[in-house]
C-alpha cells in the first residue's frame, strides 16, 4: 500500500498518546514531606485548621509518615477533639509500636478514659524504659495517670521527680509538673500545699493551657 493508506493509522496513534497525556494526573507541586512541613510552619503559628489540612494532604501522598500522624494527632488535640487525635495517633501505633514519642501521646490520649487506663500506664512505662529524653515530659504523663488511677502517693513521687529533672528555662513543662503537682495536694487534702505551686505555674505559663488551669484552680484557695 501507498502511503496514503497509512495515514489514518498515524491520526489514530497521535490521538491515543494526546488522550493519555491529558488524563494523566499532574504531579504534587509539594511533596509529602513538604506538606508535613508546611503543616507544623502553620502549627507554630496557632493556624490548626490549615495545619491539618497539610497534614492530611501528607498523608494522602505517604500514609506510612509517622511523623505526620503525631503532628495530625497534636494539631487535633489542640483544637478539641479527641476522638480525631486518638485515631492519628493509635495509626502513628499501627506504624511504629516502640517509638517514645508515640507510646506518650497515645497513652496521654487515653488517659481521659477510665476504660483504658491500664493500658496508657503500660504505654507510658514502655516508653520510659527506653530513657527517652527530654524524660520529665514522660514523667509529667505518668503522674497524671496515675492521679487518674487515684495513686496519689506515687503520682506525687513521679512529678517531683519530673521537676527535679526539668530544666529552670522549660517553663511550660515546668508549668504543667507544678499544676499536676497541685492537683496531688488537693487530692492529699492539702490545699495551702497547692495554692503556691499553681502560683508558680500561673507565673510561669501565663497565656498558656497550665497556666490557666492553675489560675482556676486558684479561685477557690484565694485566702491560701
Amino acid at each position: 500500500m501507498g502511503p496514503s493508506c497509512r495515514w489514518p493509522s498515524f491520526v489514530l496513534l497521535i490521538a491515543l498518546i494526546a488522550g493519555s497525556c491529558a488524563t494523566a494526573p499532574p504531579r504534587p507541586l509539594l511533596s509529602a514531606q513538604e506538606h508535613n512541613d508546611l503543616g507544623v510552619a502553620y502549627q507554630a503559628r496557632g493556624e490548626l485548621e490549615l495545619a491539618v489540612r497539610e497534614y492530611r494532604r501528607a498523608l494522602a501522598q505517604d500514609p506510612d509518615l509517622v511523623r505526620t500522624w503525631l503532628n495530625l494527632g497534636n494539631a487535633n488535640l489542640d483544637l478539641g477533639r479527641p476522638d480525631e487525635a486518638l485515631a492519628a495517633y493509635e495509626r502513628a501505633f499501627q506504624l511504629a509500636p516502640a517509638d517514645p514519642e508515640v507510646l506518650n501521646n497515645l497513652a496521654w490520649a487515653l488517659h481521659d478514659q477510665p476504660q483504658s487506663l491500664d493500658r496508657a500506664e503500660r504505654l507510658i512505662r514502655q516508653a520510659l524504659a527506653q530513657n527517652p529524653t527530654p524524660r520529665h515530659f514522660y514523667l509529667d504523663t505518668l503522674g497524671v495517670i496515675l492521679i487518674k488511677k487515684g495513686a496519689i502517693g506515687e503520682a506525687s513521687d513521679v512529678l517531683l521527680a519530673g521537676l527535679s529533672l526539668a530544666p529552670p528555662g522549660e517553663t511550660s513543662g515546668r508549668a504543667a509538673l507544678l499544676y499536676h503537682l497541685g492537683l496531688v495536694r488537693l487530692a492529699q487534702g492539702n490545699p495551702r500545699a497547692a495554692a503556691p505551686l499553681f502560683r508558680e505555674a500561673v507565673s510561669l505559663d501565663p497565656a498558656g493551657p497550665f497556666g490557666a488551669e492553675s489560675r482556676k484552680a486558684l479561685e477557690p484557695l484565694a485566702d491560701k
